[in-house]
């Protein structure tokens, strides 16, 4: 007979469509997974959210799958929502999860994490990074338990035309060739164009804060991407590792793992 380790999901007033997966007996570590341009909580992930709590080491990690405006929102404003919750969750996390659980399986209000893990696809790279820059400045107290792990992240600027052209072909009523001009229309994009002041201060601040030599959260831990990747560009960013190349993978199935490609699942868990 399995052993139920989480909870069924449950939405939390975070962000855009934000769903949690609360573990049942929590160890007090938290996974945050942070979309990309034009994607959703949780469908950008594929199936994340039912792999991952089947993990035997990941039985008593909360699951978090954060959703925010991917299209239409500046990425500095999207990140000081991140920021927001992160924070939440880094200081008084039981206020955002004993309204979703019954009341026997409430938390105690002294509950704490001791290690927060984001893991962030393409503009979520971008969200994610500004977060934590921007904790840097308040001085938050949870940044140092904080770590990330990124699949093909926009960080150094990416192809706008060809990830326009993603977006828009699922939207209704715009055809494919308004792809060049899509970077008018969905914000992201201009923040997203190689050599952009969103990206450009992004980076400055960045070295700023290694140099300091006290933010070891502003190194990826782990960063990958696929051999058929075309649309980010791929070069290092600050002191990051070097990449992990997933054979086969495009920008948009690298972080989308199922039964039979387990690589994504085993990236973060490790």
């Amino acid at each position: 007979m399995t052993t139920q380790t989480h909870f069924i999901p449950t939405p939390i007033a975070y962000g855009k469509k934000t769903q949690a997966w609360w573990a049942v007996k929590p160890s007090g570590r938290l996974v945050v997974f942070v979309h990309g341009f034009g994607g959703s909580a949780v469908s950008t992930w594929n199936e994340f959210p039912d792999l991952l709590p089947k993990q035997s080491s990941c039985a008593g990690w909360d699951v978090v799958f954060y959703g925010y405006d991917g299209l239409f929102t500046q990425a500095n404003i999207s990140a000081q929502g991140l920021h927001d919750f992160v924070h939440q969750m880094g200081t008084k996390p039981a206020k955002v999860i004993n309204p979703t659980l019954n009341p026997k399986s409430r938390r105690d209000s002294k509950f704490a994490y001791s290690s927060i893990l984001i893991v962030a696809h393409s503009l979520g790279a971008v969200v994610t990074r500004r977060a934590l820059l921007n904790a840097r400045k308040l001085n938050r107290p949870w940044l140092n338990q904080t770590q990330m792990v990124l699949f093909a992240p926009a960080h150094m600027g990416a192809n706008t035309i060809a990830l326009g052209a993603e977006a828009i072909s699922v939207i209704p009523g715009v055809g494919a060739l308004l792809a060049a001009v899509a970077k008018f229309k969905f914000q992201p994009l201009q923040d997203l164009e190689a050599g952009s002041q969103t990206l450009q201060l992004l980076l400055s601040e960045t070295q700023q804060a290694l140099q300091a030599g006290d933010a070891p959260y502003l190194v990826a831990r782990a960063v990958y991407v696929g051999d058929k990747e075309r649309i980010v560009t791929t070069n290092s960013f600050c002191d990051d590792p070097p990449l992990m190349i997933l054979a086969g993978k495009d920008h948009v199935d690298v972080c989308k793992p199922d039964a039979n490609y387990l690589d994504p699942v085993q990236g973060v868990v490790s």
